[in-house]
């Protein structure tokens, strides 16, 4: 068995019911660089927290910054977590 990871996502066109698409998006140029390796940290707390009031509202153990993992891509992912698993081979075509 095989799985082709590389692939991204796949342009649907024109949805229907679905909002309007906007196709422009200024982003200023100091924000085009890539966060760092181990995520932002107040990224990662605001995941966490919106983790806790979604899923975890009445348990007493709760997700902090720690506990979240955010990746610059697929990629960068699928290889964090592979290397969590272990001894593993993967290739990237």
């Amino acid at each position: 068995n095989w799985s082709n990871m590389g692939q991204g996502a796949p342009e649907t066109g024109t949805l229907p019911n679905a909002p309007q698409r906007h196709f422009n998006l200024d982003i200023p140029l100091d924000d085009v660089e890539y966060a760092p390796v181990a995520g932002d940290a107040e990224l990662r707390g605001a995941v966490a927290r919106y983790y806790n009031h979604l899923y975890r509202a009445n348990k007493t153990s709760q997700y902090e910054a720690d506990n979240v993992c955010i990746v610059p891509g697929g990629r960068a992912g699928l290889t964090r977590l592979m290397a969590i698993l272990g001894r593993i081979q993967v290739a990237y075509f």
